[in-house]
């Protein structure tokens, strides 16, 4: 009958609706692992790099401070003195 034509056309749509969703969605993950396998090399030496000139900073970072303790030190003593 017409009305159960019309009910199946509408299953059919919602269920043309849903695959199409989950297609998109298949796509953009497929998207976003490509990006990572064709970018791995890229970000980690990035990443290595950008860890290298932290530990660098820290570094001159300990030495600055050790100096700036020695001479608030040395300051004080002359004060007193």
């Amino acid at each position: 009958s017409y009305e159960e034509e019309r009910r199946c056309r509408s299953e059919l749509d919602t269920r043309c609706q849903r695959l199409t969703l989950q297609l998109s969605d298949t796509k953009q993950l497929i998207h976003q692992g490509d990006f990572r396998i064709e970018n791995y090399d890229k970000v980690k030496s990035e990443r290595d790099t950008l860890e290298r000139e932290l530990l660098e900073l820290k570094r001159n970072f300990e030495i600055l401070d050790a100096t700036y303790k020695t001479q608030s030190k040395d300051r004080s003593d002359l004060a007193q003195e």
